[in-house]
């Protein structure tokens, strides 16, 4: 076997390397909230955006996209940690449950909009072909999630705010209840 096949081959296989990528997406995640609840004016004019430049509305699906390859990271971690292959997928509905983790009806919403962040809506203007489908879940999710209905107006007008479902405390939550999983896998696995 070749140094790279080696290599490649005990990095698949180490759990610990698939944690700390997924570690290293969520950083790089956190990165993006702050710019997001602060709407870094420094860093705008540093890479040359100004004015009306919105860091929430240009980053919002990458920090979607990296808090759902995080998580994706994470629960493959898990599952080989668990002695288990992890499926090449981005289902990360699939993933949890292959890694024991339960959610609630929220949550497994939540893993719905990550997963379809990660699969197009962070990378691509318009699903693939095949996967054009997702975009009336993904469109239904969206409204579900990401719209709260105001109290009808005296001309009755029904008005939506949005809500972002996915804070950095929410999504810190779902990697921490993960993380935690990992390490109890980590320590019954090596007894």
């Amino acid at each position: 076997m070749t140094d790279w096949a080696k290599e490649y081959a005990e990095r698949r296989e180490t759990s610990l390397a698939w944690l700390n990528k997924s570690s290293d997406l969520k950083a790089s995640a956190a990165c993006l909230w702050h710019c997001i609840e602060n709407e870094h004016t420094p860093l705008k004019a540093a890479i040359g955006y100004g004015g009306s430049f919105s860091f929430q509305g240009a980053v919002s699906p990458i920090y979607r996209m990296l808090c759902g390859l995080s998580l994706e990271l994470l629960y493959k971690a898990i599952i080989v940690e668990q002695g288990n292959q992890p499926k090449t997928t981005h289902n990360l509905k699939d993933l949890a449950k292959d890694a024991g983790l339960q959610g609630s009806v929220e949550h497994d919403d939540l893993l719905d909009i990550l997963t379809h962040s990660i699969e197009w809506n962070a990378k691509y203007p318009v699903p693939t072909e095949q996967k054009q489908y997702h975009l009336q879940n993904f469109s239904d999710l969206v409204g579900k999630r990401f719209l709260e209905e105001m109290p009808t107006t005296n001309c009755g007008l029904k008005l939506r705010k949005v809500v972002n479902p996915l804070k950095w405390n929410i999504f810190a939550e779902s990697w921490d209840e993960g993380l935690s999983v990992y390490w109890q896998t980590r320590e019954n696995s090596s007894r």
